[in-house]
């Protein structure tokens, strides 16, 4: 067969084969993407029809390694097979036929990336307001969760994290999300025990196109508007996006108003990429200013939020003595978050009754990070990472009194984190079929304040010498999969993280986190925590029908929460001091059953379920989400595509009562209905919806301070392609 194919190549010298490295078999279905943007099949035989003004070609497979190989291409390209190791991949776009399970694809115009983020089980998102979500995986969240932009460390700036790194992009910069649940990578940026990590489009050589988006959604006034293009030549090629999104205050069910939700956003980009024959250099710039953000379960809102973000990456393509391939990225951010609450009723408020509280906090980062894959079948990987982020923090308490002196408090002074991350992973074929994949990171830390005055405040609270100490974290990781015949695909995970405690939790000192009702002390002292993580999951791919079951069950030692302070606290002031109170565990499972019905309905079914414990306090962990579910009917028609889907939750009585003041939550249901249809070839695309169609009372269990769902709204878009 093999010999087969080599003639083949002979007799046809504008094609290549693609093969398996492994058993030399062809691989058929494989995506070859030109720099053009057009799409290339593999057939049968693995051949792929290459025209001779192809300069560049990507090949992509869901069981393979990517491929870049640039012209002139060889006749025969060997790829390597991947193990599935658990993550979950979140495609922006249209979706493709018979995608793999765990390829979650959707395409609303101008979905927010909040609605993008819900479509993954075992995904929850925290509410604080209508704008700026924080997201959590498996009740891992906050500094517990590594978020990263095309690889870029982003430190949120606001202490009541108002401003999860999340808030900073838009979903028409989106290319993929993927989602790390059993572990972080070493190949990927961040300290945390699983990873979000968000890679953004890039610009497209050989490519012209104009897209205009522009929306409608009512009780509230949500209107948007969006523009993105892309101008592409031979070697150079230029993407730039700019939206508007604009909200007044929305209204729970009945019409009941929220006060201090509506928010005004704007956010713009560039990528600009060069090609040569053995690189290509990138260069991606990042803006997004939000004002006028209320956040009705907060004390106070935000008046200004903006990041910046610049970076830099060089492919190296073609390979060397040693690497096939390897990159090079250097990037810069900033973020500035303002808050106040001028506009609030502060002199009957329950909390911090009169007196206004202005907030800033900045962030600044700079990072430095090269990757590689050897030349041994692509099956080594590298990764290593140099950061350093400094976080300023600062409240003015100014009372209505005016014969009262306004006070100044630091939230954080000149707080420097320093990082060194190295990591790798290896992937090898043992006996009887089964693939391994052990992953492998050390992460060095050294988190200090340059302020003597503030470093003085924490040795004189806790009677100790700040140290400016250096902190090493160790990470490792196996997977074992394999294809069991028509059982379906079947892997085992287990992995042992540290986690460096993080600058808020070493040097924080802030006025009432709303999560617990609490004011809050670091503790530079703390341990490292550690984590010991395993997951089983089985795959089933058939014909008319996927699924994809995962059981998981995670271990802490030294876990971190905060513990109340008899000593600073008084009679209207409780306080919680950051402290290592023993052990913890999270379990739960995920599922996932896609079904075609006939030719033109499938269905999309999800369910998930999360359960926490702190064993150190005989407690449950906070707001973690009940078991909960997603439906999905996708009837594709002659008038268009219509998609009704089913949320639901059921009741949350296992609730903390030591570490957080939380509240039960109630089942609840709610169903949603839109209808796209597409006009001139695709080039215009309209989708009317409506959510919340019952106008049911909803509040999810992991929003803040019992904040409830939209009501019913009516929202209509509009997107026209130019090419």
């Amino acid at each position: 067969m093999y010999i087969l194919f080599i003639v083949l190549l002979i007799i046809s010298p504008n094609r290549l084969v693609l093969v398996d490295a492994q058993n030399k078999e062809p691989i058929a279905d494989a995506y070859g993407i030109t720099s053009s943007g057009k799409l290339l099949i593999s057939n049968s035989d693995g051949v792929i029809e290459v025209n001779k003004e192809i300069q560049h070609l990507q090949i992509s497979h869901i069981n393979y390694h990517t491929l870049h190989i640039l012209a002139p291409f060889p006749d025969t390209v060997f790829m390597q097979a991947q193990t599935y190791t658990g993550k979950d991949i979140l495609v922006i776009g249209k979706k493709q036929e018979n995608a793999q399970i765990h390829q979650y694809q959707d395409f609303t115009i101008n979905q927010p990336v909040e609605r993008q983020l819900r479509q993954i089980e075992g995904l929850q998102l925290v509410q604080r307001g209508a704008f700026a979500w924080e997201p959590m995986v498996r009740g891992l969240s906050d500094q517990r969760l590594s978020v990263s932009i095309d690889g870029m460390r982003v430190y949120a700036a606001c202490t009541d994290k108002m401003d999860p790194p999340t808030a900073y992009i838009e979903t028409g910069n989106l290319e993929q999300i993927t989602i790390q649940k059993e572990s972080n990578s070493g190949l990927e940026s961040g300290n945390g025990f699983a990873g979000l990590h968000l890679k953004l489009q890039e610009a497209r050589f050989q490519h012209q196109s104009l897209q205009l988006s522009s929306g409608f959604r009512a009780p509230d006034s949500y209107r948007f508007f969006s523009m993105t293009g892309n101008s592409g030549w031979q070697t150079q090629a230029i993407r730039y996006s700019v939206s508007f999104k604009q909200a007044d205050d929305f209204s729970a069910s009945d019409n009941q108003v929220i006060k201090n939700s509506g928010f005004s956003k704007l956010n713009a980009s560039i990528n600009h990429r060069w090609l040569d024959k053995s690189f290509t250099v990138s260069n991606t710039f990042i803006y997004d200013d939000a004002w006028e953000m209320g956040f009705p379960v907060l004390l106070m809102d935000a008046t200004r939020a903006k990041a910046l973000m610049l970076r830099q990456e060089w492919q190296f393509l073609r390979p060397n003595t040693l690497w096939a391939n390897h990159s090079l990225m250097g990037y810069y951010n900033s973020v500035r978050h303002k808050m106040d609450d001028y506009s609030r009723d502060v002199a009957n408020r329950d909390v911090m009754r009169n007196m206004y509280m202005p907030m800033e906090g900045t962030t600044e980062t700079f990072g430095l990070t090269w990757k590689a894959h050897s030349l041994f079948h692509s099956k080594l990987n590298l990764n290593m990472e140099l950061i350093q982020s400094t976080a300023n923090g600062f409240m003015l308490m100014e009372p209505l009194d005016t014969t009262i002196s306004p006070m100044y408090l630091d939230n954080l002074s000149d707080v420097v984190t320093q990082e060194a991350k190295f990591g790798f992973n290896y992937e090898f074929s043992l006996l009887n079929g089964w693939l391994a994949t052990p992953n492998v990171s050390l992460l060095v830390n050294h988190i200090f304040t340059d302020d003597e005055r503030y470093a003085q405040y924490f040795e004189e609270l806790y009677q100790k010498n700040t140290n400016t100490n250096v902190r090493l974290a160790f990470q490792a990781q196996i997977t074992l999969a394999k294809q069991v015949g028509s059982f379906g695909y079947v892997s085992f995970n287990t992995s042992v993280n540290e986690r460096n405690p993080n600058h808020n939790e070493r040097y924080s000192h802030y006025i009432y986190n709303y999560v617990d009702g609490f004011f809050y002390e670091g503790n530079p002292w703390l341990k490292n925590e550690f984590s010991v993580a395993q997951e089983v999951s089985w795959q089933l791919n058939k014909d008319s029908y996927s699924l994809n079951l995962s059981g998981f069950y995670r271990s802490f030692n030294n876990y971190i929460s905060g513990v109340f302070d008899a000593n600073l606290s008084s009679e209207y002031y409780s306080f919680m001091r950051y402290s290592n109170v023993g052990k913890a565990t999270l379990l739960g499972f995920e599922l996932r059953v896609l079904s075609n019905l006939t030719h033109s309905i499938s269905m999309d079914n999800r369910i998930s379920y999360t359960k926490g414990r702190l064993i150190g306090l005989n407690d449950n962990l906070p707001y973690i989400a009940p078991l909960s579910g997603y439906s999905k009917i996708n009837w594709n028609t002659f008038i268009g595509k219509f998609t009704p889907v089913i949320e639901w939750s059921a009741a949350q009585n296992n609730i903390a009562d030591k570490t957080s003041i939380e509240d039960t939550s109630n089942e609840w249901m709610l169903v949603h209905v839109s209808w796209e249809q597409s006009f001139y070839n695709d080039n215009l695309l309209i989708n009317a919806e409506i959510q919340n169609v019952f106008d049911t009372f909803v509040v999810r269990h992991v929003s803040m301070g019992n904040l409830p769902e939209h009501g019913r709204s009516f929202g209509i878009s509009i997107k026209y392609l130019l090419n």
